[in-house]
C-alpha cells in the first residue's frame, strides 16, 4: 500500500485503483513495509503488527518515503503525535528528518497507516539526539553529493 500524501489515505483494504485520487500531484508517497517484508521476506524486517497497531504519542517511527523525478527514496523519523481512533492504524505524525529533497521539510506533519512503518523506537534524548545527528550528518552527504549533479 502505497499512499500518497496529498490524497485520502486508503484503508489497506482498497487497491490504488479503486482508491479515490486527488487533482494536487503529491510529493511524496509512503511506501508500505509489510508489502516489502512480504516480498523481501529475508532481507527486509520490520516489527511485529501488534507493535505497529499500538503506537503512542512521542514514539519515533521510521517511514520510507517515495519522491517524484529523479530524487531517491528516503527512510525517515517521524514522530507520533497523533493517534486516530476513529480509523484504527492510521496516525498523525511530524517529519523528524532533514530530508535531501524540497518536496517535505523537517517539522511538516505526516499522515501514516501502521502499515507504512519500517522500524519503531520509544522516545528518549538519546535516541533523539542521535536522530538530529543522523539526519544532520544526511544532509551534508546530500548536498555535498547534490553539489555535483546536472541541475
Amino acid at each position: 500500500m502505497n499512499t500518497p500524501n496529498k490524497t485520502p489515505t486508503n484503508p489497506p483494504s482498497e487497491t490504488p485503483e479503486t482508491a479515490s485520487t486527488s487533482t494536487l500531484s503529491p510529493t511524496y508517497v509512503l511506501v508500505s513495509g509489510v508489502e516489502r517484508n512480504r516480498i523481501f521476506p529475508d532481507m527486509f524486517h520490520i516489527p511485529p503488527e501488534s507493535a505497529r497497531e499500538s503506537l503512542r504519542p512521542c514514539d519515533l517511527v521510521k517511514l520510507w518515503f517515495r519522491f517524484p523525478g529523479d530524487w531517491p527514496d528516503h527512510h525517515m523519523w517521524v514522530i507520533v503525535e497523533d493517534v486516530r481512533p476513529e480509523r484504527p492504524g492510521y496516525y498523525y505524525g511530524v517529519l523528524f528528518d532533514c530530508p535531501v529533497t524540497d518536496c517535505i521539510r523537517f517539522g511538516e506533519r505526516v499522515e501514516f497507516h501502521c502499515d507504512h512503518v519500517l522500524d519503531i523506537e520509544s522516545f528518549s534524548w538519546r535516541c533523539w539526539l542521535r536522530s538530529l545527528l543522523d539526519s544532520v550528518l544526511g544532509l551534508v552527504r546530500w548536498r555535498r553529493i547534490g553539489a555535483y549533479l546536472p541541475h
